[in-house]
């Protein structure tokens, strides 16, 4: 679901000294931001696969409205089934049912902790 909010996002932008400056990247770079101030190798860790992301969305952000639209459509089906299937399978409530907002700036990071758990890398 990241990659298609981040799609939208990036449909707002404003040109800034010769660059398309949109709310997706100030999304990330926000969003790293108060990661860093968190956990810096958790933020290190998400960075490698966000920025990859923000930048794939950026892409498709800037494609004709119609085809940008339907990458956006397809992935947020996609991200929502998969998190579904996920949330079932955990027998776990979502947490962007409770609260949208803290979910879309935590589950990222959650997710990075979960995995440096699950390898043994780090416990959290």
């Amino acid at each position: 679901m990241t990659f298609s909010l981040l799609i939208a996002m990036g449909w707002l932008a404003v040109p800034i000294a010769g660059y398309r400056l949109s709310l997706a990247a100030a999304f990330v770079a926000g969003t790293l931001a108060y990661y860093f101030l968190l956990d810096a190798v958790l933020a290190l860790c998400a960075a490698l696969w966000v920025l990859p992301l923000a930048f794939a969305a950026a892409r498709v952000s800037a494609l004709p409205m119609a085809a940008s639209l339907k990458v956006f459509l397809g992935a947020l089906a996609a991200g929502a089934a998969l998190q579904l299937v996920g949330h079932a399978i955990e027998g776990k409530r979502p947490a962007l049912v409770d609260n949208f907002t803290q979910a879309v700036f935590t589950a990222p990071l959650f997710l990075m902790a979960e995995i440096l758990t699950f390898l043994g890398i780090r416990k959290y």
